[in-house]
């Protein structure tokens, strides 16, 4: 990625459910692509009012939105294209690469291809239920506020998507 990005730019939108320290782990993989551009901002929504929460987001320069739901961040964002993200999730190195040719093409959502590692096992799976945000979600703005939900996996379970070759670890359970 160079410094001169000229694709659009992604709000991220990161529902912190009660974890700093995985919160504080996704911010510091989005520093790079703030660096060169692609993020132009990052909102962090809290349904309580956590002070570790709130700490982490003003440190790292986020929008802190306290007693809130993933739906009150993205009618927020300022940006057309929206990444929505668990807490705990970190992305590979040259994540945004492949969404700038597809976000200019076209508006379908997308998801990242799981890291084996980060993978959960079967097992794993079977006991935690499907984590609709495990592969993080790239989605326009208008798309996320019609589905009506207002959490972030209500958001993504009812989001047709197509896989990126960017690549994600999955936040630990």
């Amino acid at each position: 990625m160079s410094l001169l990005y000229a694709g659009p730019m992604l709000s991220v939108v990161i529902e912190a459910d009660e974890n700093a320290e995985g919160l504080a782990a996704t911010l510091a993989s989005l520093i790079p692509a703030a660096v060169d551009g692609v993020v132009r901002e990052v909102i962090v929504c809290d349904a309580a009012t956590n002070d570790a929460i709130e700490i982490v987001a003003d440190h790292a320069g986020c929008t802190y939105l306290p007693r809130s739901s993933a739906c009150d961040g993205i009618r927020l964002a300022r940006c057309e294209w929206l990444l929505l993200l668990e807490p705990g999730a970190r992305l590979g190195d040259g994540w945004a690469d492949p969404l700038y040719t597809l976000m200019a093409a076209d508006s379908v959502a997308m998801r990242f291809s799981c890291v084996p590692a980060s993978r959960p096992s079967w097992a794993e799976r079977w006991r935690q239920g499907r984590r609709p945000l495990r592969d993080g979600l790239v989605v326009l703005k208008a798309q996320a506020l019609a589905t009506g939900h207002l959490t972030a996996n209500d958001i993504a379970r009812s989001t047709r998507t197509r896989r990126v070759e960017g690549v994600i670890f999955a936040a630990p359970r």
